[in-house]
């Protein structure tokens, strides 16, 4: 039975899982709380979902061209599957749009970053001067 890499598997469980804490974050802080609770539906119901829908694919198959078959098809279960990761992807755009310390942290980090190169540049210049003699 031929199946999707490891790798693959492991960033799809860190994705519900941070999705999750994310949930569970605005649920504390009151922040949508209708969407939150939705999202957790959705983040603990997806891997059953899965499951279930793989339960049913052939041997020769990959789980991948057995989900596109099935959603070219018509399996309910497939357009749940992604309609689920539709939702999850728009619930992460939203959280990220909408919360504009995320930007001004993200900027606030490049800013080092950049400072940090142009620091590490002009040591490398002095470094140079010192080592010439001049």
């Amino acid at each position: 039975m031929e199946s999707v890499p490891l790798s693959l598997w492991i960033i799809f469980c860190l994705f519900l899982l941070a999705t999750l804490a994310s949930a569970v974050y605005c649920i504390v802080r009151g922040r949508s709380l209708n969407l939150s609770y939705l999202t957790v539906v959705i983040t603990l119901a997806l891997p059953v979902i899965s499951l279930l829908f793989a339960a049913q694919r052939p041997r020769d198959m990959t789980e991948w061209g057995y989900f596109w078959s099935q959603l070219v098809g018509g399996n309910i279960l497939a357009v749940l599957i992604l309609a689920s990761l539709l939702y999850l992807g728009a619930w992460w755009l939203r959280l990220f749009e909408g919360e504009k310390y995320v930007v001004a942290w993200y900027r606030e980090l490049r800013n080092r970053m950049g400072k940090k190169d142009e620091t590490a540049k002009e040591r490398r210049s002095r470094q140079g001067k010192t080592r010439d003699g001049t």
